[in-house]
């Protein structure tokens, strides 16, 4: 309570108390929270597909100057290609966003095992 005094008394020797104390009480406001039933556009979050790691490693980019290429071998200049032109629609876009995002974070190493359970069975 002491250092809210002072601070207080700091505030008003320099005049600017009553703006700051509008914007910090401002910022504290919480939002309102989001009914999912009053709004008829809100979808709800996909859940996460377990089995998109493993995909990556078996499925080959269909099309393009690396056709018949791995989607987890994909240089990532050609991921960046596609970040800027658009990715395509449905399950090939969703493998190139997500092999986009683990080469751009460094987590290539997260698909190693996956590559060689892959050449062992």
């Amino acid at each position: 309570m002491r250092k809210f005094r002072i601070i207080t008394r700091i505030f008003k020797f320099l005049g600017t108390f009553k703006s700051t104390r509008k914007t910090i009480f401002q910022k504290r406001q919480l939002k309102p929270v989001r009914n999912a039933r009053s709004d008829q556009n809100y979808k709800m979050p996909m859940s996460p597909d377990p089995n998109i790691l493993i995909n990556l490693t078996l499925t080959q980019m269909p099309f393009g100057k690396y056709k018949g290429t791995l989607i987890c071998n994909l240089p990532v200049s050609y991921l960046e290609w596609f970040e800027q032109k658009g990715f395509p629609e449905g399950k090939l876009g969703i493998l190139l966003q997500t092999i986009y995002e683990i080469k751009l974070n460094g987590l290539e190493y997260l698909l190693d095992p996956l590559r060689k359970s892959r050449f062992t069975r």
